[in-house]
C-alpha cells in the first residue's frame, strides 16, 4: 500500500501543481527534478536554496521524493523585473524509490548531484543518465546542472574538478562544484540554471507571437514595403 502511495504521490502533486497555477500571479513557473545517487547531499542542496539553512537531519535518505518552493525575481535583458515561481523535486537516490515519468510531466531542468569524495557516485552518472533518456525521452532536451557536491570536504576529494568540468562538457551540461553545508555556490548554480529556462521559455513565447502573427504580416506585406522589425526577445542577462 505504501508502495502505491510514493507512485501515484508524483501524479497527485503535479495535479495540485495544475489547479495551484490560477493562485499564483508570477509569470514564470519553473521546475527543476534534483537526481543522484544517496547520500550526495541532494536534499541538503534544496535546502540551502530555498531556505539558505542547512539541517543536519537532511544528511538521511529521501524517501520517495520531496517538493519544494522558492520565489525568485530575476532582471531581463532590457532591465525589467521578472518574477519566477521555482518548484524542485528532491527525488530519492535509493534504487528501492525509482522515480516514473509523472514525476518529470512539468520538469523544465535537471539538477545531477554526484560527491566529490565518492568515486562511485560520479561513476553511476550514467545510469542516472540513461533511465532519464527512458523517463524523458531525450536529456537534451532538458537544461542540465551538473553538481559536484561536498566541496568543503576537498581534503577528501576522489574526484577533480576538473574531470567533473569535462564530463560535463562532454554531455553538454552546466558544471559547478557546491557545498550544501557551507552554502557555496549553491545559489549562484542554481539561479543560473533557473535564468538560463526563464529565457529559454520567454524565447519560445515570443517566437510562438511572431509565428501566430504572420498571417497578418504577410498580409501587411502585400500592400506595403514597410515591413516593421522583428521584436527582440527579452531574455535574461
Amino acid at each position: 500500500m505504501l508502495k502505491v502511495f510514493f507512485l501515484l504521490l508524483p501524479l497527485l502533486i503535479s495535479q495540485f501543481l495544475v489547479a495551484a497555477e490560477a493562485y499564483y500571479p508570477y509569470e514564470t513557473k519553473i521546475t527543476l527534478a534534483v537526481v543522484g545517487e544517496s547520500h550526495v547531499g541532494k536534499t541538503g542542496i534544496v535546502s540551502r536554496f530555498v531556505h539558505d539553512k542547512f539541517n543536519i537531519a537532511d544528511s538521511g535518505c529521501t524517501i520517495g521524493c520531496d517538493l519544494q518552493h522558492k520565489r525568485l525575481t530575476i532582471k531581463t535583458k532590457d532591465n525589467k523585473d521578472q518574477r519566477l515561481l521555482v518548484y524542485l523535486w528532491d527525488v530519492a537516490g535509493n534504487p528501492r524509490f525509482t522515480p516514473t515519468e509523472n514525476l518529470f510531466r512539468n520538469v523544465k531542468g535537471i539538477v545531477l548531484v554526484y560527491d566529490i569524495t565518492d568515486e562511485k557516485s560520479f561513476a553511476k552518472l550514467e545510469d542516472w543518465i540513461t533511465m532519464l533518456n527512458k523517463l524523458v525521452g531525450d536529456i537534451s532536451n532538458f537544461s542540465v546542472l551538473l553538481l559536484g557536491n561536498k566541496s568543503d570536504l576537498d581534503w577528501k576529494r576522489k574526484i577533480a574538478k576538473q574531470e567533473g568540468r569535462n564530463y560535463a562538457k562532454k554531455k553538454g551540461f552546466s558544471f559547478a562544484e557546491t557545498s550544501a553545508y557551507r552554502g557555496n555556490g549553491v545559489r549562484s548554480a542554481l539561479k543560473g540554471l533557473v535564468k538560463e529556462i526563464a529565457c529559454s521559455e520567454t524565447a519560445k513565447e515570443d517566437g510562438k507571437m511572431s509565428s501566430d502573427s504572420s498571417l497578418s504580416l504577410s498580409y501587411e506585406l502585400l500592400f506595403s514595403q514597410q515591413v516593421q522589425q522583428p521584436k527582440r526577445s527579452r531574455c535574461c542577462k
